[in-house]
């Protein structure tokens, strides 16, 4: 490649700042329309933005994500090209397993395991990705037969004009070169004199051939952007420096500009670069959240945050919650920060099985479908006769319709599903509900005019369960555009190039901090260590550790888990990076999902303690008080089942209790519930009464 990589200290300014004073050399040369931003992890429309506003120009300076302009390249091509939804995509491909026959004995086994065609949808995503689809690539037989599969299923989707998004980036560096031999190069390139590359090192090996094919293409110069140690997504893919994947640029080594970093940067730099800064006057703090369970985790943080914007200085959107990556406990997250009364958006691919409007709309289904069986259609019956509107005969109309998705339209006009959900949720909601609820429809109609596919309700059935099943790779599901109107649930990879005045970082465990790279479930982890051509980067060497990584210790025993620790020691902290001021480190004791299993703080986490003393427990005293509705609302209902099973006690050990302080309390209590937003707690103390009493009972 022909080109400058400006390459700068871990810790320097904001990307978009490095960006326009890059900009602001090259309009002295160059018109606006002349340059074109391309960016891996920044957010396309907050860069567009930041740009617009610091440079002095009339218009917006063209900025694409290597995905967008993809698409963009492939649709010039071939206008009537249709990119693939995720859903699309796996009933496509469930279609295509469903008729292969498994020559590989070991495959053939795991073809009967239930989740086998997910394993199988997850594993060609990374290949598709990286372009390594070549049987010949391979050394196992079973990773051969898996990457023949995919070629096949690309030919498919070729003959019927699909494009899935995994492939966009290879086919579009191969339709460009195609282009450049026949010299019809698309106007969206030719156009370009400048390539400006704003987060270099987070491309790899196939980003940097797209490049190197649209810099060609364009006969343009390229201008990149790189921050030493900082390579997050493609240190997965390969190994090395920054200086060690210029391909030929120009390195020109920038200096750290960067004025008075507050207490998170620093913290978040000494995890990345191992270099120790003084933090006696410096601004910001760093706290360690402790709690016996993931759920009491989540209620400090919701006091927390309401305790932040309860004074002037923050606002909802102020704050971030950031993951390891998208196989975190987002939604479960989301679900209980709304329940204190928290504001919550999610800026990443949520699965579809969390919404209410789309359980409502699993429920018809079900209902519709003649395999269910009896017990499931009889309880999503119920529920849907719950609803105002809703008829046995509409039901039974819905079920007669001509097509599951002529059925789906119906039952939303009947019932007002749309108005339902724009009265009875808050905006962000509303928003989620909406934009999910399109995925079903879109999931619906896909069914219906794909000749391949069924469309009738059973088959509208088995889609949407798998579509409840399904999660993309964590490489694969980064989602870099900021949602408005709340605190913010994200991974750590989308957190990048973004900074919020308060971040918190949950589960700084030793279960996730560091972890243990997560593959395949399809062929173990020993056999991929064989395989040079994997998609993600399984032959490390020690060289490779110590060259990517200034903070890897001299003795390494085995490089591959000595490579992916550090990647984890990165990951954290480029998340504390994030905070502008306020940084806070969860530790649950016990995890979401492994109940009985006691993890302990991550061993980055005890460093950093024992390494800054100004890192400092939440509530100095122990104890912190509560400022979410959903914390008091928690205390209220817990504290009066504490009190009628201590008077029940009492009663039959013989004790003696106080009732008239008992009676203090809970008259406390009832003046309390007498305010118009305590509804929710006051139904939810009458059931446990009730419980108590057995006019109730656990099904």
């Amino acid at each position: 490649m022909s080109g400058d990589l400006h390459v700068y200290p871990f810790g320097c300014p904001s990307r978009s700042d490095l960006v326009a004073r890059r900009y602001e050399n090259l309009l002295d040369e160059n018109d606006l329309e002349e340059i074109l931003c391309l960016t891996r992890l920044c957010s396309e429309q907050a860069l567009t933005e930041e740009l617009a506003t610091t440079l002095d120009v009339v218009g917006y300076p063209p900025v694409r994500t290597l995905t967008s302009l993809a698409t963009e390249i492939l649709r010039a091509l071939t206008p009537r090209l249709e990119v693939l939804s995720d859903h699309e995509r796996i009933e496509l491909l469930a279609e295509h397993l469903s008729e292969h026959e498994w020559g590989t004995d070991y495959l053939a086994k795991a073809a009967r395991q239930g989740s086998f065609q997910q394993d199988v949808g997850r594993l060609l995503i990374e290949m598709e990705s990286r372009g390594a689809l070549s049987p010949d690539m391979y050394e196992s037989t079973a990773l051969q037969e898996i990457a023949t599969v995919g070629r096949e299923f690309q030919t498919l989707l070729e003959t019927n004009e699909y494009v899935d998004e995994p492939s966009l980036v290879p086919l579009a560096t191969a339709a460009l070169h195609t282009v450049i031999e026949e010299d019809e190069i698309p106007d969206a390139i030719a156009e370009r004199e400048v390539l400006v590359i704003a987060d270099f090192e987070e491309f790899a090996r196939t980003e940097r051939q797209f490049l190197e094919t649209i810099a060609k293409a364009a006969e343009a110069t390229i201008c990149a952007i790189a921050e030493r140690r900082s390579r997050l997504l493609s240190s997965w893919r390969e190994a090395g420096s920054v200086e060690e994947i210029a391909d030929g640029l120009e390195v020109i080594p920038e200096e750290d500009t960067t004025e008075s970093p507050a207490l998170p940067q620093i913290i978040g730099r000494y995890l990345v670069t191992d270099d120790w800064a003084e933090t006696a006057s410096v601004d910001g703090a760093v706290r360690v959240i402790e709690a016996p369970t993931f759920k009491q985790q989540i209620t400090l943080i919701a006091d927390e945050i309401e305790r932040l914007c309860r004074t002037s200085e923050y606002v909802y959107s102020d704050i971030t919650i950031g993951y390891q990556d998208s196989n975190a406990p987002i939604e479960r997250t989301i679900r209980l920060l709304r329940q204190h009364g928290i504001p919550t958006t999610a800026v990443t691919v949520s699965r579809l099985g969390d919404d209410p409007a789309v359980r409502e709309l699993h429920d018809l289904i079900t209902v519709c479908a003649e395999s269910t069986n009896e017990e499931a259609t009889s309880a999503s019956r119920e529920r849907l006769l719950e609803i105002e509107d809703a008829t046995d005969g509409i039901l039974t109309d819905i079920r007669d319709a001509p097509s599951a998705i002529d059925g789906l339209w119906t039952w939303i006009g009947a019932t007002g599903l749309k108005d339902r959900i724009g009265t009875n949720w808050e905006e962000i909601e509303t928003r989620e509900q909406f934009r999910q609820l399109r995925n079903v429809l879109e999931l619906a109609e896909f069914l219906d005019r794909e000749p391949r596919l069924d469309s009738t309700w059973d088959a509208c059935h088995t889609a949407l369960e798998r579509a409840f099943k399904y999660s993309s790779t964590r490489l694969e599901n980064i989602e870099t555009d900021r949602a408005d109107g709340g605190v913010q649930v994200r991974t750590i990879y989308g957190l990048k190039h973004t900074n919020s005045k308060a971040v918190f970082l949950p589960n700084v465990t030793d279960q996730d901090y560091p972890f243990s790279p997560d593959l395949t479930d399809l062929i173990p982890t020993s056999r991929l260590r064989r395989e040079s051509a994997f998609p993600t980067l399984t032959t490390q060497s020690v060289r490779d550790v110590a060259e990517t990584f200034g903070t890897a210790v001299e003795t390494v025993d085995d490089p591959f888990y000595a490579y992916f620790t550090q990647v984890s020691r990165r990951l954290l902290g480029i998340g504390a990076c994030a905070a502008s001021d306020r940084l806070y480190f969860g530790v649950p004791r016990e995890g979401a999902d492994s109940l009985g299993t006691y993890h302990q703080p991550s061993r980055f986490l005890t460093e950093l303690v024992d390494t800054f003393d100004v890192i400092e427990p939440l509530a100095g005293d122990g104890e912190t008080p509560m400022a979410s509705h959903g914390g008091a609302s928690e205390f209220v209902v817990e504290h009066i089942d504490e009190t009628l099973e201590e008077v029940r006690r009492a009663a039959v050990g013989g004790d003696s209790v106080d009732l008239d302080a008992y009676e203090r309390e809970l008259r406390a209590i009832e003046t309390l519930l007498e305010q118009p937003e305590a509804a929710t707690v006051r139904d939810a103390i009458e059931a446990r009464i009730d419980f108590r009493h057995g006019r109730v009972r656990r099904d």
